[in-house]
C-alpha cells in the first residue's frame, strides 16, 4: 500500500468489542477513542427483520387475488428469521389510504397469503407493504413497499410524479465537498422533467464564462454521470446539459473549500478495490501526517483499516475478498472522530457463483406442461424453499428486478426507485459501471453515522410471537381457580388457562385464527347459561396510511401503456374451452389444519370432504376403510375400534384432542360421518400400540351441549385465506393476457439439497414460457432464477 506507514485490518462482530479493544493499539496512540465503534454495535444491539414479498406478477385484473410469497431474513446473520411469526401485510391506494391489512403466520422465516383489492375500487396504482410490529422500531425505510397495477379498459397511468417538473441536474461529489487544488471526483444526476425531454445530446464542464473544459461527459441510460476536476479557489463552473429537443439545463458547481480530503474509488478491478485518498498541499496540517479510519460496514458488520496520510495523493487497495459481498457503506474518519467522506460501492466478489434453480421438461400434453425443478449451488444439507410463477414468454407483468436476490443485496437499501437495468446477477463489466455511478449519487436509507452516534432506537414497540388472549367471565364465581380450556377448530390444538379470583385468564403466544369461533370450557364444571365470557386479543397493531415519503421512495415507476396493449395479438384458448369468458380454476386440495404435528410424517390425514359423505354414513364405516377393525358395542351407538391385525393391541384413539381409555378396548360413540371434521391415523405402533392410532377431529359443537361451552369470535388473527376460486379471463383479458394473465403460481415448493420436485401447469395452448423462482435455503442462500421454456 503505498505511501502507508502503517496499517491493521480487523473484523468487528456484536461480541467482538473486547478483542477490539486489545488488537487495535494504534487507536490510542492517535488519541483515539474506540466509543464510535462500541456506539456502531450498540445501535444494532437489537435483532433487525428484512421481509421480501414474491408476488406472480406486478400487473393483476379487477377481482384477481394478490397472491404472494414472503421471506423474512436477519439481517445481521443473512439467514432465515426464525423467531419472526407475525407479519402484516397491507395494500394502499395511489394515494397512501389502507385499503386492506391482514396478518400472517411465518414459520422458520416463510409465509405465504392473499390479499384482496374490492372490486369497487376499480382499476390504477396500489402499493402493497410487509412489516412486524418489532420493525416499527426502527426506521420505516426498512419494510418492503412496491407498487402494483390493477387494470382494465378504463386504466389510466397517473405518472403524477413529473407533472409540472422542470428538468433538473443534481450534483453530487464524491467527498461531499470540492477540494480546491486536488482532483475531486464529481457524479451528477440529470431528471429530464415533464417538458424537458429525455434523451440526451450534449454533457458539458464550462467554467462561469463560458469556456469548455470538458467536451463530452457520459451519462448513464439511468440518468448518472461522473467527471473529474481539480477546481481553483474561488472558481466557479457549470454543467450543462442539452437534450436532442434543444433543451439546455444546467447546473453550478458547489463552492470549492480549501481543506478536506478528497477521495475516488473504482470498484471495477476484478481482484481490489482501489481508493485514491487527496490532501491539498496548501492544507496548513501539511507538514504532519494525518491520521484516518477507513471503515467498511453495513448492518451490524464492520471491517476497519487505520492509516495516516501524507499531503498529496495515497493509493489504498483492499482486497476484494477482504471486503463484504455485495454492498459496503465506506466511511472515512479523522482522529478527531469527524465524518470526512461516505461512498457505497457494490464488491461483486463471489457474486457470479449462486444458487439457481434448473428446470427440465418432462413431457407436456396437449392441456398441459410437466417440469422437473432442481436447485444448484445451495450449502451442503439445506433445505430450500421457493415460490415459482409461470407466465406467458412475453409477459409485461413482472419486473425482472424485484427478485429476492436483488432486493436483499441491493434494492432495500435505497429509498430511491433502482431501474430493472442495475440487476445482481450476470453482471458486465459495463452494468457493473453503471451500478457504480448509481451508488455514486445516491445515499442508503439504511442509516447514517448520525444515527449510529445520536440517533439510537427507541424500544417501544413489541416483538410479537403469536397472539396474546386475556379475559374475563362474566357471571358464574363456581369458575374461580378452575382450570379454563380453549379450544379452535382450525387449529386442531387446546390451550389452557387458570381462571383467576378476579375470574380473568391469559394466554400467551397462541395461534389463533382470524374471523373464526374461539371455544371455552371449564374442565369438570358445567358453566351456567347466564355465564359469558369477555375476550381481548392483541396483537392489535393498528392500521396506518402511507406517508408521502413513503410514496415519493417509489414514485418513479412507470405503470402499464394499456392502451397499446390492447394492440397485442389476441390469444385464441383450445378449442374445448371456446367460452364466453375461459375459466381458470384453481384447484386447492383440503388443508389438514387441525394437528400439524401428525400432517406429515408416517400419519396419513384426511379431512372429511362430500365424496366421503357419499360413501359413508357412520364414522366406523369410514375408520373400517382406513384398515382398522371395527364390531358393535355393547351399549347402542357405540363401537368398539381394534388393531388392524388379529393379534394387535387395542389402537391408541384420541377424540378431539382428549385420549380415550382403551384397556378394556376402544369404545367410542360411532358418530355421524358428518359431525366429523379431520381423521389421522398410522399402523406402524409409533405411538405405543401395534395396534395404530386415530386420531379424530368432530366439527366442534355437534355433540356438545350449548351451556358447556362459551364461544367467541376471534377478531384478530391470522389470516388463513387460500387460494381456492376462478380466475375469469375476459374478453378484455383474452386481449391482454399474453400482456399482464398468470399461467400458474405455487407459493410453497420445498426441496432438499440434491433432490428435485415436479410442477406441473396449463399451457392454454402456448408454447414459450418464463418461469421466474425465488426462494432461499434454511441456511440463507439466495435464489432468483429467470428460466425461459420453449415447447417442441
Amino acid at each position: 500500500m503505498n505511501r502507508m506507514e502503517k496499517k491493521k485490518l480487523l473484523t468487528l462482530s456484536p461480541i467482538l468489542v473486547a478483542l477490539f479493544l486489545v488488537v487495535t493499539n494504534g487507536l490510542a496512540q492517535y488519541g483515539r477513542g474506540e466509543d464510535r465503534y462500541k456506539d456502531y454495535q450498540l445501535y444494532f444491539e437489537h435483532p433487525r427483520e428484512e421481509i421480501y414479498l414474491d408476488l406472480p406478477k406486478g400487473v393483476f385484473y379487477p377481482n384477481e387475488p394478490i397472491q404472494f410469497a414472503g421471506y423474512v431474513f436477519d439481517k445481521l446473520n443473512s439467514l432465515p428469521a426464525v423467531l419472526t411469526t407475525n407479519v402484516y401485510c397491507a395494500v394502499y391506494d395511489e394515494f397512501g389510504s389502507l385499503i386492506v391489512q391482514k396478518l400472517f403466520y411465518a414459520r422458520e422465516g416463510k409465509f405465504e397469503g392473499v390479499l384482496e383489492i374490492p372490486a369497487e375500487q376499480g382499476s390504477g396504482k396500489y402499493y402493497i407493504k410487509a412489516f412486524t410490529n418489532w420493525m416499527k422500531n426502527f426506521s420505516s425505510n426498512a419494510m418492503y413497499l412496491r407498487d402494483i397495477y390493477v387494470v382494465d379498459e378504463n386504466f389510466q397511468s397517473t405518472a403524477r410524479s413529473n407533472i409540472d417538473t422542470p428538468a433538473r441536474i443534481e450534483i453530487n461529489p464524491e467527498s461531499s465537498e470540492l477540494i480546491a487544488g486536488v482532483r475531486n471526483s464529481v457524479g451528477f444526476a440529470f431528471f429530464p422533467g415533464q417538458g424537458g425531454g429525455s434523451q440526451v445530446s450534449k454533457c458539458q464542464l464550462t467554467d462561469i464564462q463560458g469556456q469548455v473544459l470538458i467536451q463530452e461527459i457520459e451519462i448513464s441510460p439511468q440518468g448518472y454521470g461522473r467527471f473529474f476536476l481539480s477546481p481553483l479557489p474561488g472558481e466557479e463552473y457549470l454543467l450543462k446539459i442539452e437534450t436532442q429537443e434543444g433543451v439546455v439545463i444546467q447546473e453550478k458547481l458547489p463552492q470549492p473549500v480549501e481543506k478536506g480530503v478528497s477521495i475516488s474509488v473504482n470498484s471495477l478491478h476484478a481482484n481490489h478495490i482501489a481508493i485514491e485518498v487527496r490532501r491539498p498541499e496548501t492544507d496548513l496540517r501539511s507538514n504532519s501526517v494525518m491520521p484516518l479510519d477507513l471503515a467498511l460496514h453495513r448492518d451490524g458488520k464492520i471491517k476497519l483499516m487505520q492509516f495516516d496520510l501524507k499531503p498529496g495523493e495515497s493509493n489504498i487497495f483492499i482486497p476484494k475478498k477482504e471486503a463484504f459481498s455485495g454492498l459496503n457503506k465506506m466511511s472515512i474518519f479523522d482522529a478527531q472522530q469527524s465524518l470526512l467522506a461516505d461512498r457505497i460501492i457494490f464488491n461483486d466478489y463471489g457474486i457470479d457463483n449462486y444458487s439457481q434453480a434448473d428446470i427440465r421438461a418432462k413431457g407436456n400434453r396437449p392441456d398441459s406442461v410437466e417440469i422437473e425443478l432442481s436447485i444448484n449451488g445451495v450449502s451442503k444439507k439445506a433445505e430450500t424453499r421457493l415460490s415459482l410463477s409461470v407466465l406467458p414468454e412475453e409477459s409485461l407483468a413482472d419486473d425482472n428486478d424485484r427478485s429476492i436476490r436483488s432486493w436483499f443485496m441491493l434494492q432495500s437499501f435505497f429509498s430511491k426507485g433502482i431501474g430493472s437495468e442495475l440487476t445482481t446477477a450476470g453482471m458486465s463489466r459495463l452494468s457493473m459501471h453503471h451500478l457504480d455511478l448509481f451508488l455514486l449519487n445516491n445515499s442508503w436509507n439504511r442509516y447514517s453515522w448520525e444515527d449510529v452516534l445520536q440517533n439510537k432506537p427507541r424500544i417501544d414497540r413489541s416483538f410479537d410471537n403469536g397472539i396474546s388472549i386475556s379475559g374475563q367471565i362474566k357471571g358464574d364465581k363456581s369458575v374461580q381457580n378452575k382450570r379454563l380450556i380453549m379450544y379452535q377448530k382450525s387449529v386442531g390444538e387446546f390451550f389452557y388457562s387458570r381462571v383467576g379470583p378476579d375470574l380473568s385468564f391469559a394466554y400467551d403466544n397462541v395461534y389463533v385464527i382470524e374471523n373464526e369461533p374461539l371455544l371455552f370450557f371449564v374442565e369438570d364444571h358445567e358453566l351456567k347459561k347466564s355465564t359469558r365470557v369477555e375476550v381481548s386479543l392483541n396483537p392489535s397493531y393498528s392500521s396506518e396510511s402511507l406517508m408521502a415519503e413513503d410514496l415519493k421512495a417509489i414514485s418513479s415507476a412507470k405503470g402499464p401503456n394499456v392502451q397499446t396493449d390492447f394492440d397485442r395479438p389476441v390469444l385464441m384458448f383450445p378449442s374445448d374451452e371456446e367460452l364466453d369468458e375461459v375459466l381458470i380454476v384453481a384447484k386447492v386440495e383440503p388443508k389438514l389444519t387441525r394437528n400439524q404435528r401428525l400432517a406429515s410424517g408416517v400419519f396419513e390425514g384426511n379431512k372429511i370432504d362430500q365424496d366421503d359423505l357419499k360413501r359413508n354414513t357412520y364414522l366406523s364405516e369410514y375408520i373400517r376403510k382406513l384398515g382398522f377393525k371395527v364390531r358393535p358395542g355393547p351399549i347402542a351407538g357405540e363401537v368398539i375400534v381394534s388393531g388392524k391385525f388379529p393379534m394387535s393391541k387395542p389402537p391408541v384413539v384420541y377424540i378431539n384432542g382428549f385420549r380415550i381409555d382403551c384397556i378394556n378396548g376402544c369404545q367410542i360413540n360411532d358418530l355421524l360421518l358428518t359431525s366429523v371434521d379431520e381423521v389421522y391415523y398410522e399402523h406402524v405402533g409409533i405411538e405405543g400400540s401395534d395396534g395404530g392410532t386415530l386420531y379424530i377431529y368432530e366439527l366442534f359443537g355437534s355433540r356438545n351441549s350449548k351451556n358447556k361451552i362459551l364461544q367467541h369470535i376471534a377478531e384478530v388473527g391470522f389470516s388463513t385465506q387460500e387460494l381456492n376460486q376462478r380466475f375469469k379471463y375476459s374478453e378484455f383479458a383474452k386481449n391482454t393476457f399474453l400482456a399482464y394473465g398468470n399461467i400458474h403460481w405455487e407459493s410453497d415448493i420445498t426441496i432438499p439439497e440434491g433432490e428435485s420436485t415436479t410442477v406441473k401447469f396449463p399451457s392454454f395452448g402456448l408454447s414459450h414460457f418464463k418461469i421466474i423462482i425465488n426462494g432461499f435455503s434454511d441456511k440463507g442462500d439466495l435464489i432468483s432464477t429467470v428460466n425461459y421454456l420453449l415447447l417442441d
